[in-house]
C-alpha cells in the first residue's frame, strides 16, 4: 500500500526562526482514500489546543518526563497529544515529529513543540 504524501505547508509570514520552530501552517495530503485531498486544519487544531491548555500539556509532559530532558519518546508524545483531544493519522505524526525530532533522534522536543505555538500566538 502506498503511504498518503503529507507536506507541512510554510507560513506566509517570513520569519528568521529555524523550521523547526514554527508550526505547520497546513498539512497537504495527497495520495489514495477517501476525502477531499485538500487542505486540513491540522496545525489549526494543534495551535488551538496548544494556546488553550499549553500550561496543564505541559505538566503532563513533564509528568512523563522523569529525567527533565525536555523530550518525550513518540509513544509518550502521541499519548499526551491525544490525552488533549489530538488524535492524528500515522502520516501527520510522522510529519509532525519530524518537525520536533529533525535528526529523528528518537525523542521529540515537547518544549520546542509548545514554544512554538506560543511564538506564534
Amino acid at each position: 500500500m502506498e503511504r498518503a504524501r503529507i507536506s507541512f505547508v510554510a507560513p506566509t509570514a517570513v520569519s528568521a526562526a529555524p523550521a523547526a520552530a514554527e508550526p505547520p501552517a497546513t498539512v497537504r495530503s495527497g495520495g489514495g482514500g477517501g476525502g477531499d485531498g485538500g487542505m486540513l486544519t491540522l496545525a489549526m487544531r494543534l495551535r488551538r489546543r496548544v494556546l488553550e491548555d499549553w500550561k496543564e500539556m505541559r505538566r503532563v509532559f513533564r509528568e512523563q518526563d522523569p529525567d527533565g530532558r525536555g523530550r518525550a519518546s513518540p509513544s509518550v508524545f502521541r499519548r499526551v497529544l491525544r490525552r488533549f483531544g489530538l488524535t492524528l493519522s500515522d502520516d501527520e505524526f510522522y510529519q509532525l515529529t519530524g518537525a520536533y525530532d529533525p535528526e529523528r533522534s528518537g525523542s521529540v522536543d515537547y518544549n520546542e513543540f509548545i514554544r512554538s505555538f506560543l511564538r506564534s500566538a
